[in-house]
């Protein structure tokens, strides 16, 4: 894939994927983790939804290893968001820094 073709596949991944409200509270990432799902399966990956709560689902996605060893790598991500509204003032700062 030319990387300009790639820019814009990630750059309309996220696009869709910030158009999303998944502003907590309360939630609400299953639209997110669906989008992800349907993205990643017409991939090729095995994908799954797993929800404590209807709106607040999680995707698990599989990729099979090759190889002897048949390793998998594993990638977790959070789906939700905060507006600034939201969050509290212990929040303000960097977890980098």
């Amino acid at each position: 894939m030319a990387t300009a073709t790639l820019r814009d596949e990630a750059t309309g991944l996220l696009q869709e994927l910030l158009r999303l409200d998944t502003t907590n509270p309360p939630g609400n990432e299953t639209p997110a983790a669906a989008l992800l799902r349907d993205y990643l399966d017409a991939a090729g990956l095995e994908c799954e939804l797993y929800a404590a709560e209807p709106d607040r689902a999680n995707l698990v996605a599989r990729l099979p290893g090759r190889g002897a060893g048949k390793r998998r790598t594993a990638e977790h991500d959070h789906s939700s968001t905060f507006t600034s509204r939201n969050m509290p003032a212990s929040m303000w700062y960097s977890r980098w820094q």
